[in-house]
C-alpha cells in the first residue's frame, strides 16, 4: 500500500513539476525561412472613411497615354492649306511628343482617312494629302495640305493623335491606318 501511495505521489509531483514554468532562457539563433503559406480569403469591404462613402467607379483611363487633339469642322485656305497651333497638352512635354508617334486623320463624307494618303475632298475630288508638324516650347505647329487640288476645302473633323515615346512600345499591334482601331486601342473619345 505504501508502494502504491508513493507511486501516486511520484506521478502527481512529476505532473506538478511539468506544469510549472520557470524563467525563460535566451532566444536561440534565427532559423531558415520556411515555405510560403497558402493565400488567405479576401477580406470584407472596408467601412466608411472620414470623407464619406466611396464614390462610383470612374471611366477607364488611358493606359497607353495617347493624346488626341480634335479640331472639328475645319476649312482650308484658298490653296488647300490647313494650319493649327495648339498648346502642348498639360502634363506632357514637347520632347515627349517630338520623340513619339504622330498620326493625322481627317473625316470627310463620314469616312476617316489617314494622312498622308489619298483623301476624298469636300469637292468630290480625290487628292493626296500631307502633313508636317514641329514642336517649339509649349506650342505645336501643324500644317496639312493637298498635293494637286489647290482650292478651299473642308473636313468634318481633323484629329491628331500623339503617342509619347515612353508609350509607343505599347502600340506594336495597332493598325495606325484605321482611325477606329487607334481610337479603341488608346481609349480616345468619339
Amino acid at each position: 500500500m505504501i508502494r502504491q501511495l508513493l507511486s501516486i505521489c511520484f506521478i502527481g509531483c512529476t505532473f506538478f513539476l511539468l506544469c510549472c514554468k520557470g524563467p525563460g532562457g535566451p532566444t536561440g539563433p534565427k532559423g531558415e525561412q520556411g515555405a510560403a503559406g497558402a493565400i488567405g480569403p479576401a477580406g470584407a469591404a472596408g467601412t466608411q472613411g472620414p470623407f464619406g462613402p466611396a464614390g462610383p467607379k470612374g471611366d477607364q483611363g488611358n493606359p497607353a497615354g495617347a493624346i488626341q487633339i480634335s479640331f472639328g469642322l475645319s476649312f482650308s485656305s484658298s490653296q488647300g492649306l490647313f494650319e493649327f497651333t495648339p498648346a502642348v497638352p498639360a502634363n506632357h512635354t514637347a520632347n515627349e511628343i517630338e520623340k513619339g508617334i504622330v498620326n493625322c486623320y481627317v473625316k470627310g463624307n463620314s469616312f476617316w482617312y489617314q494622312v498622308p494618303g489619298k483623301v476624298l475632298l469636300s469637292t468630290a475630288e480625290v487628292d493626296d494629302m500631307l502633313f508636317i508638324y514641329k514642336v517649339e516650347s509649349n506650342k505645336i505647329t501643324i500644317r496639312l495640305s493637298t498635293v494637286r487640288v489647290f482650292k478651299r476645302i473642308s473636313f468634318e473633323d481633323i484629329r491628331f493623335v500623339f503617342v509619347p515615346a515612353q508609350n509607343a512600345r505599347l502600340s506594336a499591334e495597332v493598325d495606325f491606318s484605321n482611325y477606329e482601331e487607334v481610337r479603341k486601342a488608346y481609349n480616345l473619345p468619339l
